[in-house]
């Protein structure tokens, strides 16, 4: 009996030690299995803080690309307008110009006319002092065809 006593002491003390190494196991896999959780929790975690990083850096990008473009255009605006006001002054001068050019044309006309006006009354003086030279030739229309008549010659320039 000493031998089934101590053989189901040994068999009770077996049947423990397989459920404490079954106990053990479960708690060893229950705690792989929160590592793993926990793991997965942290590649999670890690992968979000990634993608907002990334987020973030794009974000600057896209906020330095606005503002380098903003830049490009207003230097192209300011080159704009800078061009504008050369080629408006420029034609202003231009238009200056042409004004006093026309102002001078029609001056030079004034004073050819008159320059003419005074030739005119030169050669009718000159003639009608002609004519009183040479008898009392009237001046005027006819008056070339007079003195022609009564000198025998064609005076030059008549």
């Amino acid at each position: 009996q000493a031998t089934g006593a101590s053989a189901g002491g040994a068999t009770a003390l077996a049947q423990a030690a397989a459920r404490s190494k079954k106990d053990v196991a479960a708690g060893i896999e229950t705690q792989e299995a929160a590592n793993e959780k926990a793991r997965a929790q942290g590649e999670q975690d890690l992968q979000k803080q990634k993608i907002a990083e990334e987020q973030r850096i794009q974000g600057i990008n896209l906020n330095d690309a606005v503002r380098i473009q903003d830049a490009g255009a207003k230097g192209a605006m300011y080159e704009f307008e800078a061009q504008e006001e050369r080629t408006n002054a420029r034609l202003d001068r231009l238009s200056g110009n042409q004004d006093q050019s026309r102002m001078d044309q029609r001056q030079a006309q004034q004073d050819q006319t008159a320059a003419q006006g005074m030739i005119v009354g030169g050669v009718s003086d000159t003639l009608g002092a002609a004519g009183g030279f040479f008898g009392g030739i009237p001046a005027g229309p006819g008056a070339g065809q007079q003195f022609r008549n009564m000198s025998g010659s064609t005076p030059t320039g008549l």
